[in-house]
């Protein structure tokens, strides 16, 4: 099937993103990677082609499932670029469409005053099957945080609103393991302990000189295999 396939778009400009991209370029498909096509001079970026790609130092997780970013980093020689962390930062902060920066640092207070609210209305958990990340952050938190912490974040990963991002379908096994619990601090707790052994499976890693690497190092092997192809 994936023969007859002319072309294949990736949106985003993640690890995942790129990292398949990459591969399929490698299977000799052509491939459109839809970036951002706006220059901003809030953050660091840099021109390749028609896109614009941050340079930022992201940091990345990696664990026993990210076979293909390993592959990656293996392929294009990258694990010598890469700069290992222990932890995530505590202050994330992301761009939202406009340019504006948030910190969720700065929402931390609402953010528990719900929590405490969700706890001692003692209902249970129940999501429906088109319910949207929108409605069980009103549900569960306000209004307040879903302006202005979950929708910028939702457009900063998969570029539309948390209206329409469905619950069973981006997050399946979070609501699998939620449903039915009488409260999320209950949730968080009851996981806390299965949360932690996961995390230190993960690795936190970002790279020296910024994720243009990516993007540098795979166009360097994209030369190397055209010139290899021409000498046969």
């Amino acid at each position: 099937m994936i023969k007859n396939v002319k072309s294949i778009s990736v949106i985003g400009n993640n690890l995942d993103s790129l990292s398949l991209s990459y591969f399929l370029q490698c299977k000799k498909l052509n491939v459109n990677l839809l970036l951002t096509n706006k220059s901003t001079n809030s953050i660091n970026t840099y021109h390749h082609k028609k896109n614009v790609i941050e340079k930022g130092h992201y940091t990345f997780a990696l664990n026993d499932e990210s076979y293909l970013s390993l592959s990656l980093l293996k392929s294009l020689h990258l694990k010598q670029k890469v700069v290992e962390r222990n932890r995530y930062s505590n202050n994330v902060s992301f761009l939202d469409v406009k340019e504006r920066k948030y910190k969720i640092n700065k929402y931390l207070f609402r953010i528990i005053y719900n929590l405490l609210k969700d706890y001692f209305s003692n209902k249970s958990i129940n999501i429906g099957k088109n319910e949207t990340l929108n409605n069980f952050i009103l549900q569960h938190f306000d209004k307040k945080i879903c302006d202005n912490l979950i929708a910028p974040y939702c457009y900063h990963y998969f570029n539309y609103s948390p209206e329409n991002v469905l619950m069973r379908s981006f997050f399946p096994q979070f609501v699998e393991k939620i449903e039915g619990k009488k409260s999320l601090i209950k949730f968080l707790f009851s996981k806390k302990a299965s949360l932690s052994s996961i995390s230190k499976k993960q690795k936190i890693f970002r790279f020296m000189g910024g994720n243009n690497v990516l993007t540098r190092y795979g166009q360097e092997r994209k030369k190397e295999r055209k010139k290899k192809k021409e000498k046969r």
